[in-house]
């Protein structure tokens, strides 16, 4: 299609209905010279149409591929960028003015690629280009393969919605009943999937475990162990405040599974009351792990074991006027949480 003619969008789907076999090169040549002879008065849906080309139907249909492959087409350009600055070939600055000509190109219909651009700058080599490219492939094979693993998860029930996205319980038809989250882009931490990676490695019975994580391209999904239980927010809230050897039975399960992922070098990161959830069996189990920031280790956590003691046992994770714990390790603060459960069993559940 002649691009001083037809705009992106119409060129697009000319292409498209050309391979998908809706229209033939003769119906497509027949638009071209109509719209030379009309003038840009009619779109090309309405010569299609008119010429009786395409149903309305059909034209919606392509509509719909064409937006989605011009998405396909920003998601590479942003993918491209992000390879050649992380590799350091160019400073964000140069990146920013390339995509700016990029835009301002598409706007008089020009396609120009940004590797073409960088490369008419001076700033690529085209064998910088092709290994930036070669790399891109390998992510968005990577990124096919991750999107096919997330349609998997059949979701059920919306479970909540919190700062970082939304989890609901989801079926897998080899996992079973999993909570699966979902996070947007920009969201979650650039060495989340990484990290949650290695945390399905790692199995305690007072957290839940992650089961796999991926990249949808519009985000991430997290996919744990289905926990029925309910946040210690709402326990607490519900009660005002614990019992002493409720809260420290509770404290200590936190405390052992953290335990287990510092001996591993591994750590929550993002501790709260929310992130705690009370079974029914009056078990605490750890979800959302490994969500918290970049660089979250022990003292974090410890910290965090800090605020929920204090908070099981006033109501306010700032109220110090609590019995006092070695928050030293999660293996201290173990020992002193039994040591005081032994000073005051918790009855036995039913």
């Amino acid at each position: 299609m002649e691009g001083r003619l037809f705009s992106e969008h119409e060129c697009r789907l000319a292409r498209l209905a050309l391979q998908n076999r809706y229209l033939s090169r003769t119906q497509i040549q027949t638009c071209i010279t109509y719209r030379r002879e009309s003038g840009p008065a009619m779109t090309l849906e309405d010569i299609l149409i008119e010429h009786c080309y395409l149903t309305p139907e059909e034209i919606d249909e392509l509509s719909k591929l064409v937006s989605a492959e011009a998405s396909a087409d920003g998601s590479m350009t942003r993918l491209f960028a992000r390879i050649v600055n992380r590799r350091g070939l160019a400073t964000e600055q140069q990146i920013d003015e390339a995509l700016r000509l990029k835009r301002a190109l598409a706007a008089r219909r020009i396609r120009r690629p940004l590797g073409q651009i960088l490369v008419e700058r001076g700033v690529l080599s085209l064998g910088q280009v092709a290994e930036v490219l070669a790399e891109q492939d390998r992510a968005r094979e990577i990124l096919s393969r991750e999107r096919q693993r997330f349609k998997a998860y059949v979701p059920q029930e919306m479970l909540g919605r919190g700062p970082l996205g939304t989890v609901c319980r989801a079926r897998h038809p080899e996992h079973g009943e999993v909570a699966l989250k979902v996070i947007p882009a920009g969201k979650a931490h650039p060495n989340a999937v990484e990290r949650l990676r290695q945390l399905s490695t790692l199995e305690h019975p007072n957290m839940a475990r992650v089961i796999e994580a991926g990249s949808t391209g519009a985000g991430l999904f997290v996919a744990s162990e289905f926990v029925d239980g309910v946040p210690l927010l709402d326990h607490v809230v519900g009660s005002i405040r614990l019992p002493l050897a409720e809260a420290a039975r509770l404290l200590r399960g936190a405390a052992a599974a953290l335990d287990a992922a510092h001996a591993r070098a591994m750590a929550h990161g993002d501790l709260k009351p929310e992130n705690v959830l009370v079974t029914d069996r009056r078990e605490a189990r750890l979800v959302d792990f490994g969500l918290g920031p970049d660089g979250a280790g022990p003292g974090e956590d410890l910290r965090a074991c800090r605020a929920l003691w204090q908070f099981m046992l006033t109501g306010d994770p700032a109220d110090g006027n609590v019995p006092p714990l070695r928050f030293e390790s999660a293996r201290s603060l173990m020992e002193d949480l039994e040591r005081i459960e032994k000073e005051d069993p918790v009855p036995a559940s039913k």
